[in-house]
Parts: structure tokens; C-alpha cells; sequence
């Protein structure tokens, strides 16, 4: 840091103390116009000051708190706590001057480490306290606090009973297997169709019973697309029938509530289930 900057820090200084530590900040001349190009945190550092000079608080504690961070230095702890103390931000500056000491003293500078040590041992009894403040006692007179006394929890309520007919379950059962039948029925139909078109490719001739051309792949497709149609038929027609099934036993059972049924009943400790046959 430069020698010129203990100046500008001097005039911000609160104490004693803090200013002989500013002044002592840089140890080097002013730069020559062919001296090295100065490092981005030493520039920061500078222009921080200016702005600490030009009372810009906001900035100089910005630039001053990069400049820290990218080369932790004695100096620039301090003019941070300098700054940030009189931005009435306490405790940022405690933090900032501790810094500045532990910083010092590691780099054998005992005046300055004992000066921010002094400056943040001056701040601390300023900092904000949190106390614990008890609520305030009862006015007038209290009401005797009634014993305790074992209270037994009430019966949970029975919720309502779910009574499935025995017969709406089956039916429901036969008329899915319907559908999965037309859903057979119709893969098997899609497959005959397929043969069907393969074969009118190959120029089958239906009254003849023969194709054209490639006579043993004719033969063998002519019998794929005959199975193929006459399990779909099969696969339509009992699904057709299992399904008209389940409707009637599903209608039924929803309806009359004859049969075996199902029952399950539920409350706030569990379910039961139960089974019975009602006439």
C-alpha cells in the first residue's frame, strides 16, 4: 500500500489510536511512471480511500471489502472497520478490525496490531444487546387451576359400512374377460388381414385357390389368414358373450342386493372385513 494513503485515512479517524495505524498503512513511495502496473486489489484499495475521503461511504466500503478479499492486508482491514464503523455498522467492524489485528500480528507489526485491537475492544460495549425480559406477573386475583385428571379417549365413531354384492363382483369379472376376449379377437383379425393383403399381393386367385407366383409362400399365407379369421371369429363371439354376461350379473347384484356379499367397515382404530349371504 502507498505512503499517501495514511493521510486520506487520517482524516476519518475517530481515535488516536486508529489514525497512528492508518498512517503507518503503506510502506512504499508513489508510483513512477515506469514503476509496475499496481494489482487490482492494491487498486481497489486506492480508489476505496478516495471514496472514504469523498464521504461515498457506500463505495469505499464496497471497493475496501473486494480489495480485503483479494489480498487480505493489514491496511485495508482497517480502513474496512474505519469505513464500516461509520456506516453505524457495528459488529461488521468489529469483525473488520479483529481481522486487522490477527492480520498484524502475524506479520510482526505489534503497534498496529494493538491498535485495531483497541478500536474493536471500543466498540464492543456499543453493540446491540438482546436480553431476555420475563412477561410481566397476573394482576388481580387468579382463579384456583382446576386438577388434572385422566380423561379416557371417546370411542372412535363406526364409519359406514361399503357392503359390495358378491354377484356385482363376478359380473364385473366375466365382463372384463369379455373385453380382453375382443381384444384377442381383434389382434387375431388384424394379423388375417395382413396375410389377406400379402396374399393378394402374390395375385390369389380365390375360385382357383391358388396365387400366381410363389406358390409354397401362397399356400403357407392362406393358412395363417384362415386360422388367423377363424380364431378372431371365436374370440369375438365369446367375448361378446361374457361381456353381455357381466353386464346382466352386475346389474342384478347392484340392484337387488341378493346373494353372498362382501363388507367392509372401517373406524379410527383399524377395518374389518366380513362376508354374509343375504336371502
Amino acid at each position: 500500500m502507498k505512503a499517501w494513503t495514511g493521510w486520506l485515512l487520517g482524516l476519518s479517524l475517530l481515535t488516536a489510536p486508529t489514525l497512528a495505524a492508518a498512517q503507518a498503512v503503506g510502506e512504499q513511495a508513489a508510483p513512477s511512471p515506469g514503476a509496475p502496473i499496481p494489482s487490482a486489489a492494491d487498486a481497489l484499495y486506492r480508489a476505496g480511500l478516495q471514496a472514504l475521503q469523498e464521504g461515498d461511504l457506500a463505495a469505499a466500503c464496497a471497493k475496501l471489502a473486494e480489495s480485503h478479499r483479494l489480498e487480505p492486508a493489514t491496511g485495508a482491514a482497517l480502513a474496512l472497520g474505519l469505513c464500516l464503523e461509520r456506516q453505524e455498522k457495528l459488529a461488521e467492524a468489529v469483525i473488520a478490525y479483529e481481522d486487522a489485528e490477527r492480520l498484524a500480528r502475524a506479520n510482526a507489526d505489534e503497534e498496529r496490531a494493538t491498535a485495531a485491537a483497541a478500536r474493536a475492544a471500543e466498540l464492543r460495549p456499543r453493540l446491540p444487546r438482546v436480553a431476555a425480559v420475563p412477561p410481566p406477573p397476573p394482576v388481580g386475583p387468579q382463579e384456583p387451576t382446576a386438577p388434572l385428571r385422566a380423561v379416557s379417549p371417546a370411542p372412535a365413531r363406526e364409519e359406514e359400512e361399503a357392503t359390495v354384492s358378491t354377484m356385482t363382483v363376478v359380473g364385473a369379472a366375466v365382463g372384463g374377460l369379455g373385453l380382453v376376449a375382443w381384444g384377442v379377437g381383434a389382434a387375431f383379425g388384424l394379423a388375417g388381414a395382413g396375410d389377406a393383403a400379402d396374399l393378394d399381393a402374390l395375385g390369389y386367385d380365390e375360385a382357383a385357390g391358388t396365387c400366381r407366383r410363389d406358390l409354397p409362400r401362397c399356400q403357407d399365407l392362406y393358412r395363417s389368414a384362415d386360422a388367423s379369421g377363424t380364431v378372431s371369429m371365436v374370440a369375438w363371439s365369446a367375448g361378446a358373450a361374457l361381456l353381455a354376461t357381466g353386464v346382466i350379473l352386475f346389474v342384478v347384484g347392484a340392484t337387488e342386493g341378493a346373494g353372498p356379499s362382501v363388507s367392509v367397515a372401517t373406524s379410527g382404530s383399524g377395518a374389518s372385513l366380513s362376508a354374509r349371504y343375504a336371502p
